[in-house]
């Protein structure tokens, strides 16, 4: 089981005038969470900041949106 999140970023002034060239207000920001056997972690992770248990990595959350395009699900036409 996965589960698909968004949120759009707006984009404020001072960046608009930083970013002249970029089009729109803002961003989408996608991110997904699937399901997963939580290990133990490691102590070497430990002192570092963990990621969330169920984070899709890169290469999960494309396969996971390209599984959703070919079930026609999900549109990705713009």
């Amino acid at each position: 089981m996965a589960v698909l999140h968004g949120s759009w970023i707006f984009q404020t002034q001072s960046s608009q005038s930083e970013k002249a060239s970029t089009s729109g207000n803002g961003c989408l920001l996608i991110w997904g969470e699937t399901w997963r056997r939580l290990e133990e972690i490691d102590r070497e992770v430990r002192s570092q900041i963990p990621t969330h248990p169920y984070a899709m990595n890169r290469s999960e959350l494309l396969e996971f949106l390209h599984s959703l395009q070919q079930s026609k699900t999900l549109n990705l036409s713009f």
